[in-house]
């Protein structure tokens, strides 16, 4: 009887380290070539997303850090830090991170528990983004924002469903980013 249950609590601790694709609609991914050439991007993806899409908590945690306060979106890497985003800490101690996030649309405070699936914000154009998306990655440790290279890693996101939709180029985003 106790293997059952030693199994079975293996089990639901394995799965619950997937993340959930972290919004409702079936959108396309975007080919980021900075994700290729910065480390602590390695394995952070952008989707394609209209302005104004539900984000939802990928995982049940606590969000540990979050700002809402800029409105803009620029085409220039300097204004990197100036992006709205979302960090929720999970119990494995990995964080999600959610950026470019609508300026007001932060739906939780730092400190609150999150459950997964639950709406967070709305998707954006903020900081250095050149069309509307959202920048999601999962990173062991806190993201090395702005600490040259102190700070967490981002690591392969183990998402709970199957995620097929097709790699877009960056300059196509660019185009279809005009009309959403």
């Amino acid at each position: 009887m106790s293997q059952i249950k030693i199994r079975g609590t293996r089990q639901k601790i394995k799965n619950n380290r997937k993340y959930s694709i972290p919004f409702k609609d079936n959108i396309l991914r975007v080919e980021a070539p900075a994700h290729k050439t910065e480390r602590h991007l390695k394995f952070c993806i952008d989707f394609l997303l209209p302005k104004g899409t539900p984000v939802v908590a990928a995982r049940s945690g606590t969000v540990i850090a979050c700002q809402d306060r800029y409105k803009r979106s620029y085409k220039s890497p300097k204004f990197a830090g100036r992006r709205n985003f979302i960090i929720i800490r999970h119990t494995n101690r990995e964080n999600s991170v959610y950026v470019h996030l609508k300026h007001r649309s932060i739906k939780v405070k730092k400190g609150q528990k999150v459950r997964r699936g639950q709406v967070i914000a709305l998707s954006g154009q903020v900081g250095f983004a050149t069309y509307p998306h959202l920048h999601f990655g999962v990173y062991q440790g806190v993201p090395p924002w702005g600490r040259k290279g102190k700070g967490g890693v981002s690591i392969k996101v183990p998402f709970d469903k199957k995620y097929r939709a097709p790699e877009i180029p960056l300059h196509i985003a660019e185009d279809l980013g005009k009309y959403l």
